[in-house]
């Protein structure tokens, strides 16, 4: 009697869970078409639109903070509202020479204003078509223009290249132009000291390569150049291994002066097309005795005085000599 209880208790279970679940599925179908036909409807909302200055008046500066959040009041269908807030926008570009209103007809004056509602076509073409813009919030953008000053500032070059296997730099990296001049108000250029370009990876680089390269802003300052371009050559290289002697000069004739090993291997890079032209002649490894004899060291360091013009990577093996002075 019993199991009997206990079976029919979770039959009944079993009954009622399936009625919640199909209660809960109908249920999301009702609300998802609940949702698409309020996405139908026509609705007036607020959004907030990030902006940012630019193009002041000649010879005053970006005001400080150079951007501004602004609050728009929009009218249209849910679908195109919400395609809007989901959609990611580049701040919108204040002209402040455009738009500024100057008090007492001057423009050298350093306080400004722009009056929002004067955004509101420029506004619209740059959301589209599908939104109308009717009211933006603040009504008036209230600035403050210093005084602007321009420096010359260096270019760094933030991007790293990578060239391809047996390939390299022929040359320093050259970058156009390698300053430029920079303009904004005394605060701004607290703690600046150079331009940074944004930072790029290239790769498999050969013989020539050119990129262009934009500046990362900097807030309130102004850039005579909105990008630089970057210029290299890379050419192909081969490695090349060389066993050479120790000269010792000024040694006396009685004497004889042993290395050991007796000779010194190096290794370096040259480009591929200069093969021919490299000699065991032009490197050099020299000692000069007058300089060790009267304070005999326990080992000598062999000094390339000599070698061949335009090698790279030269390695030198062993950096230290044992040697033998023989009557």
């Amino acid at each position: 009697m019993k199991r009997n209880k206990e079976k029919y208790h979770n039959i009944t279970k079993v009954k009622l869970n399936q009625k919640v679940a199909v209660f809960i599925f109908f249920l999301g179908i009702a609300t998802f078409f609940w949702f698409l036909n309020a996405l139908n409807s026509e609705y007036t909302t607020k959004i907030s639109y990030n902006s940012v200055f630019i193009n002041p008046p000649h010879r005053k500066s970006l005001p400080i903070p150079s951007s501004a959040k602004l609050t728009l009041s929009i009218k249209g269908y849910g679908f195109d509202i919400l395609a809007l807030k989901l959609a990611s926008y580049l701040p919108y570009q204040i002209d402040i020479t455009k738009y500024a209103i100057y008090p007492k007809s001057t423009v050298d004056s350093s306080n400004v204003c722009i009056l929002s509602n004067s955004l509101i076509n420029s506004l619209q073409d740059n959301i589209g078509t599908k939104v109308r813009v009717t009211t933006v919030y603040p009504d008036t953008l209230f600035l403050n223009l210093s005084k602007a000053v321009t420096r010359k500032m260096p270019v760094n070059i933030e991007a790293e290249l990578h060239p391809f296997s047996l390939y390299l730099l022929n040359s320093p990296i050259v970058c156009k132009p390698e300053s430029l001049w920079v303009s904004g108000s005394q605060e701004s250029f607290e703690n600046i000291h150079q331009i940074s370009t944004e930072k790029r990876v290239f790769e498999k680089l050969r013989d020539s390569f050119q990129a262009e390269i934009r500046l990362v802003a900097i807030r309130g300052l102004v850039f005579s150049e909105a990008e630089v371009q970057i210029s290299a050559f890379y050419e192909q290289y081969t490695e090349i291994v060389m066993y050479l002697p120790l000269t010792v000069i000024n040694l006396p004739d009685n004497l004889h002066f042993r290395t050991f090993p007796k000779t010194i291997r190096i290794s370096f890079k040259i480009p591929l097309r200069r093969y021919d032209e490299i000699k065991e002649s032009q490197f050099v490894f020299a000692l000069d005795y007058n300089l060790i004899k009267n304070n005999l060291p326990r080992q000598i360091v062999p000094e390339l005085v000599e070698h061949a013009p335009g090698i790279s990577d030269l390695k030198i093996s062993p950096s230290k000599l044992d040697y033998l002075i023989e009557m």
